[in-house]
């Protein structure tokens, strides 16, 4: 059976539910989020101590992943309905880049790679 779309969105429409944009959320649980800051913390009062008291060189490292998500822009569902969409990073590869800069180094570097692994990094 075929449906015209404007149809179907009429009777979605005159049954309370609505074509909307989901909210993504990231699967970090909030429990977790002041155990997270602790270590941020920790660890930049141990960067400042190498820097200023042991005065070591200090090279900085940073990478970050593209990767292709497709989802849908919109979705229906009842109007008092939360929808959700969970972001997963199993879906298509990506690439990865990497870049340094510090104080030892000429120029900043940088490098690709498919995946941040152990023997990327």
């Amino acid at each position: 059976m075929r449906t015209d779309y404007s149809a179907l969105s009429k009777l979605y429409k005159r049954i309370g539910i609505a074509y909307r944009i989901p909210q993504q959320v990231y699967l970090l649980s909030r429990q977790k989020q002041i155990q997270v800051d602790q270590q941020r913390s920790d660890f930049a009062m141990y960067l400042a101590r190498k820097i200023y008291v042991e005065k070591k060189e200090i090279v900085y490292l940073d990478e970050t992943t593209f990767n292709f998500h497709l989802r849908n822009r919109r979705v229906w569902s009842y109007d008092d309905e939360r929808v959700e969409k969970p972001i997963s990073n199993t879906r298509f590869s990506g690439v990865t880049l990497f870049g340094a800069i510090g104080g030892s180094l000429k120029h900043p570097v940088y490098m690709t790679a498919e995946s941040t692994t152990s023997i990327s990094f």
